[in-house]
């Protein structure tokens, strides 16, 4: 397979040739047309000019009027010209060169060349004269006509072809020259060019290939403000999302080792207590409910992932339904019950209408208030306060579920992100993979509608819309 550079080059030059070519043809016919169109008027012109003198030569022939009559003749025209004069008839009287003029002989000139000569008063030829003359001429002819005198006579000027294919050859051979020395620095620019163009293209496939083992520090040089600088931007850009993703997907694995290593480990060590006799009796049903409390936290985190999984996969579909926004999220919350008394944070509701219908699908809707509302209370300090809000704006309904805490700047742009964790150290966010704000993000990207983090005041926001309806 040919390379870019050297598919360019062949294309480029064989344009070029083909241009070349093209206009070599085009010149060589245009400036052999033009000066036959040259010579022919040339050629009518002379004759013009001789016709007087020969129609002197007719009525007065004299050796001092043949004299000067070929002397005036050899003066107009080139060497090799012939003169013919014939009756109307087309039988030859004259004949006359640098020779000298010399009495007709019993050649008749073609009945045809006479009969067109006599319908239009001239001729023009480029050949012999009818076998005529010996070789190809240029030849022009006029009727001669005394003004005393009825008779008409055919003067015939005949000059050789060499003449004028000698001009046209100089200038096509001027024409090849200049058109060789353009084609040749046309083919060095079109080399350069081209591995301007590929120079980078192969830069880039070595990042690339770098890319594809794994390592994404290389960058491509963004030295060029054509289509190929946009290409090795976005290769870059590229590159930065590959690296974070790698990064999310080396935390993933981490969160998830830990998300079940440690409740695993607590169950195992729990059951063997139970079995082994190591907790009495009077304390297994304590045990036991610490088991089942990390069971289900084992199963929410494989519910979340799966869930994750069939929203990547196109698999999950929405059936929107028309819906109280405002019950649903009272409902949710009254879910966290528990959570919000042992942390003692204080709920605010504002709701603009006791209820508000959105068109959207109920049962992720709930999965989507159930997630910020458990983010929410998992980053919420104790004695801090969850506020919730719903008003309607034109055609959305805009929901904003708030807590106390601030979000660093820098971890915004990352929170739907998958695998994202705010918390690193698994410090406060203990219990998550990262994934509950990127199905918050994809089920309202289902919708059609968006949802945005900001950190102001000391609150943490997360502000949704849904098409509002009546």
């Amino acid at each position: 397979m040919k390379s870019l550079f050297g598919r360019t080059l062949t294309v480029t030059v064989s344009l070029l040739l083909c241009s070349f070519l093209l206009s070599g043809t085009l010149f060589m016919w245009r400036s052999y047309t033009m000066s036959v169109e040259n010579t022919r008027e040339q050629l009518e012109l002379k004759t013009k000019n001789i016709a007087s003198m020969t129609i002197t030569l007719l009525y007065n022939d004299t050796p001092l009027v043949r004299e000067m009559y070929l002397s005036s003749v050899t003066q107009i025209f080139d060497e090799g010209f012939n003169v013919i004069i014939c009756s109307d008839s087309g039988i030859l009287l004259y004949y006359a060169d640098r020779d000298g003029i010399r009495e007709g002989a019993l050649e008749i000139i073609d009945a045809g060349i006479m009969n067109e000569l006599k319908s239009t008063g001239s001729y023009y030829q480029i050949g012999d004269l009818g076998g005529a003359l010996s070789g190809i001429f240029y030849t022009s002819g006029i009727l001669l006509r005394h003004p005393d005198s009825q008779t008409t006579f055919a003067l015939f000027v005949s000059s050789p072809t060499s003449g004028a294919f000698s001009a046209v050859a100089d200038m096509q051979r001027t024409f090849f020259l200049y058109a060789a020395f353009i084609l040749f620095m046309a083919i060095i620019v079109s080399y350069y060019v081209a591995q301007s163009m590929s120079r980078p293209l192969k830069k880039m496939i070595v990042v690339t290939r770098s890319y594809s083992r794994g390592d994404f520090s290389p960058k491509v040089p963004e030295d060029r403000d054509d289509e190929i600088g946009e290409l090795a931007h976005a290769i870059n850009q590229m590159s930065a999302s590959l690296n974070k993703l790698e990064e999310l997907r080396s935390s993933f694995i981490a969160n998830v080792s830990h998300e079940l290593k440690t409740p695993m480990t607590t169950i195992t060590g729990f059951v063997d207590g139970i079995l082994d006799g190591t907790i009495p009796p009077e304390r297994q049903n304590e045990y036991l409910r610490r088991i089942s409390a990390d069971t289900k936290r084992l199963s929410r985190l494989v519910v979340r992932m799966l869930q994750a999984s069939r929203i990547e996969s196109g698999q999950t579909q929405i059936h929107p339904a028309r819906f109280d926004l405002c019950e649903t999220i009272r409902q949710t919350i009254l879910g966290f019950e528990q959570v919000l008394r042992d942390k003692n944070i204080d709920v605010q509701i504002d709701f603009e209408q006791e209820s508000m219908y959105v068109m959207a699908d109920p049962d992720n809707l709930v999965q989507v208030v159930f997630n910020l509302t458990d983010n929410a209370c998992k980053f919420t300090a104790p004695g801090g306060t969850l506020a919730v809000s719903v008003v309607r704006d034109g055609p959305k309904v805009v929901t904003t579920i708030a807590n106390t805490g601030s979000i660093p700047e820098d971890k915004l742009p990352y929170l739907f992100d998958r695998f994202y964790k705010a918390d690193t150290s698994r410090g406060v966010d203990a219990n998550g993979a990262g994934l509950g704000l990127f199905i918050v993000k994809s089920i309202l990207k289902m919708h059609g509608e968006n949802i945005v983090a900001r950190s102001e005041n000391g609150l943490a926001k997360f502000i949704f819309t849904l098409p509002a309806v009546e």
